[in-house]
């Protein structure tokens, strides 16, 4: 709070006191009084005036100040009246009872749209896994109706099991994006749904592969799985790591090469402390341009005027839950040659006995 702001808004109460001095000086002139007492009264006059106005100043200025900084210091402006004090003056109680009340319609209204997107939450996820039923039980009918089209090997069957493998590849597709839905849900409150432990990347990315084999082999993409010679745990959530894995695959079989499609997932090690996995495919590649924007929310760049499959969500939750794991992620390419997604993972021994 400023002096000059302060006495500018006080201008007329200022102006009254020096008038009031000025009538007072006059009324005991006008009485004869003795010029040494007139000046003795309107400077205790002024004396007392002069120190209700140093008081408010004062009181004013220390809650103005800290209301101001404390606001502009903390992460959550909205809880700054938790760190300062009920102020003494009349003004400043009625700007705190005001704020106070502001506050807590915010906080109650805040309140309302976490538990609305709570249970519109709830909702997604119990819808996800009621499609996940019908879905899975279309993909066990399919499977079996291509084992028994294969026996009997006449040409009619074959027509019929290239139908069947494409509605196979569509349930894949399908059940990818129910994925990627409930992941996108709980990104909000992901911190309450993974669980560290000890993982064997080599088992890792196994897993992922088997999971994703008749989504590669619909596509007609070779998949190499790459282990490390010798193999290491680290600390993370599996369950994220298949899906986060199992999204860069699907990223990269949606943007393959006509021919000759490969994908590479790999483990390496580049020091004692790090981990990498690696998903590399020889598809289409990234625009320069666009390399840096590639994690953002909704973006699809250049590749997604081409690609009507393109949602821009999947690299994003894909960043958002390596964050959350603590491990890095980042991408390469070269359009029209290859792109290659790399996320590292720290080795923490300590943290790893503790998991055992």
């Amino acid at each position: 709070m400023k002096i000059g702001i302060y006495f500018k808004d006080r201008l007329c109460g200022l102006t009254a006191i020096l008038l009031l001095c000025v009538m007072v000086s006059a009324v005991l002139w006008c009485f004869s009084v003795d010029i040494h007492a007139i000046v003795i009264t309107v400077f205790l006059i002024l004396i007392t005036f002069g120190f209700d106005i140093f008081m408010e100043i004062r009181s004013k200025k220390r809650f103005l100040e800290a209301l101001y900084e404390n606001a502009h210091s903390i992460d959550k402006a909205y809880l700054v009246l938790e760190t300062i004090n009920e102020p003494e003056y009349s003004e400043g109680k009625f700007l705190y009872e005001l704020l106070l009340h502001i506050n807590t319609s915010m906080a109650e209204e805040v309140k309302n749209i976490k538990k609305e997107s709570s249970e519109f939450r709830d909702y997604i996820e119990l819808w996800i896994h009621e499609v996940k039923l019908p879905l899975s039980a279309m993909n066990l009918k399919l499977t079996n109706l291509i084992r028994k089209e294969l026996s009997s090997g006449d040409e009619e069957s074959a027509v019929r099991i290239a139908d069947y493998r494409k509605l196979l590849s569509l349930i894949h597709v399908t059940q990818g994006y129910l994925e990627q839905i409930m992941y996108y849900s709980r990104l909000e409150v992901s911190s309450k749904d993974y669980h560290l432990s000890a993982v064997s990347v080599n088992s890792l990315i196994k897993e992922v592969a088997v999971m994703n084999r008749e989504n590669v082999s619909d596509k007609e993409v070779s998949l190499n799985v790459l282990p490390i010679d010798t193999d290491v745990n680290v600390i993370t959530d599996d369950k994220w790591m298949v899906f986060i894995i199992g999204q860069l695959i699907s990223n990269s079989l949606k943007y393959k090469r006509a021919e000759d499609a490969v994908i590479d997932l790999k483990v390496g090690r580049p020091s004692e402390n790090l981990v990498e996995i690696k998903v590399r495919d020889n598809g289409i590649g990234i625009p320069a341009a666009d390399l840096d924007m590639v994690f953002e929310k909704s973006f699809t760049g250049e590749n997604g005027r081409h690609y009507s499959e393109s949602t821009g969500m999947g690299l994003y939750i894909v960043k958002t839950l390596c964050e959350r794991l603590g491990h890095e992620v980042r991408i390469d390419s070269v359009q029209g040659q290859w792109t290659e997604v790399t996320i590292t993972i720290g080795i923490n021994d300590y943290l790893e006995t503790a998991v055992k």
